[in-house]
């Protein structure tokens, strides 16, 4: 991690919130996990059904402080499941402009909540 992405995690406090991931590309599950735990969050992550049963999504969603899911790299079927999920269980999701990490890093430190230091 450069020294920017470090500015950027002290001034964003996920103040211990469960960040859970959905889609995306598992090589990157660590990177995305360092992100959150500077900012003081745990991540939870499911690859959207294709090895993770789909079933074990609405429980991890259910778990979850916040929903997060890249717009290009997840399946419409994922995609729809954790929206309702979301919506039953009034969980935030937030869409992820791409699976890069650039992209998941601002949408953290945009995140509702998330309390500067």
């Amino acid at each position: 991690m450069d020294r920017r992405n470090d500015e950027s995690a002290e001034d964003c406090d996920l103040c211990g919130r469960c960040i859970l991931f959905v889609g995306g590309r598992g090589v990157q599950v660590a990177h995305l996990r360092r992100l959150v735990e500077a900012r003081n969050g745990t991540l939870a992550y499911h690859d959207g059904g294709f090895e993770d049963g789909i079933n074990r999504l609405g429980r991890m969603i259910a778990q979850a402080d916040t929903v997060m899911f890249p717009v290009d790299c997840i399946s419409h079927n994922a995609h729809d499941q954790i929206k309702k999920a979301c919506r039953r269980t009034a969980t935030p999701f937030v869409p992820v402009r791409s699976h890069g990490l650039g992209a998941f890093r601002q949408a953290l430190d945009a995140l509702p909540g998330a309390a500067a230091l």
